[in-house]
């Protein structure tokens, strides 16, 4: 009884392990087939970024950049200046100077002495133009009262007939014991012309006798730059001698003695000379007043 019951038993479990092992193949197989029944599910491709509309520049506004609070401005424009204005005028120059080596500017005298007298002041920086250089030919007038009037005379008769830049001088010798003369008339003291050992033979006469032999020679410079005249003056003061000394220079020369000096501006060489003339001082105020307005 006992080897049936462990019989059955052994039958049972038998049974029982065929039974789990088809279970398990069946499982297997079906996750199989089901696997290679589902198709793979297809992949979406991205949609393509749409590309933003592109914006177009806002202009900016013409003329001024500046915010409503005014901050930031750029409206700034070079000044043009005015074509007559003394800026202009010195431009002018310099630009003119720098494009050649001399200036030109007219000197109203055709006497050699006043000429090697005035360019050795002035320097190599200008270059001295006559009247005749010019075409102007004639006598300048000169008949006016004083020194200045003459000067200027001379130099807008001179501007007139070229329109060129021009500078005239009048000189004169004051004498105290003769109240002034020859002053103005200096150059036709005794004639109607330059005669200047006739000048020289009326002074000493019309001095003959006199203790004060005080005088001065005096220069006036008229200068016409640019149609705006300018006026310059030198003044020597100095005494008069009783006998002509001297063989320089022209005019009263050989009767005047500079202050300081124990000879007559006769007995001096243009170099002396120009150290203390009279003209001397009037031109190198000329001179300066000409280096100003160019830089």
């Amino acid at each position: 009884m006992k080897t049936c019951i462990r019989l059955l038993c052994a039958v049972c479990c038998a049974a029982m392990l065929l039974t789990m092992t088809a279970c398990s193949g069946g499982n297997t197989n079906t996750s199989s087939a089901t696997a290679e029944a589902t198709p793979a599910p297809e992949i979406t491709p991205a949609p393509e970024a749409t590309a933003a509309p592109e914006e177009e520049p806002t202009p900016a506004p013409e003329g001024n950049t500046s915010s409503e609070t005014g901050e930031n401005r750029h409206t700034s424009t070079l000044p043009v200046p005015e074509t007559g204005s003394e800026e202009s005028r010195a431009s002018r120059r310099k630009i003119q100077a720098s494009e050649k080596e001399n200036m030109d500017i007219i000197f109203a005298t055709n006497n050699a002495h006043k000429l090697t007298e005035v360019q050795a002041v002035l320097g190599p920086g200008y270059k001295l133009l006559t009247p005749r250089d010019c075409g102007v030919t004639e006598e300048i007038p000169e008949e006016q009262d004083t020194l200045e009037g003459n000067a200027s005379q001379k130099a807008h008769y001179l501007h007139e007939r070229t329109g060129m830049d021009c500078f005239a001088d009048d000189t004169g010798l004051e004498v105290e014991a003769l109240g002034g003369a020859p002053g103005v008339h200096s150059a036709r003291y005794a004639t109607d012309g330059h005669d200047f050992a006739a000048n020289n033979r009326l002074l000493l006469k019309n001095l003959e006798g006199q203790a004060n032999r005080r005088a001065r020679f005096r220069t006036v410079i008229s200068l016409l730059l640019d149609g705006e005249e300018h006026l310059f003056e030198g003044i020597v003061e100095g005494r008069i001698i009783d006998r002509e000394t001297g063989h320089e220079g022209f005019g009263f020369d050989p009767l005047f003695i500079p202050d300081g000096y124990d000879r007559t501006f006769a007995q001096m060489t243009t170099g002396e000379k120009n150290e203390v003339s009279h003209r001397a001082r009037a031109v190198r105020k000329l001179a300066a007043y000409l280096h100003s307005v160019e830089k």
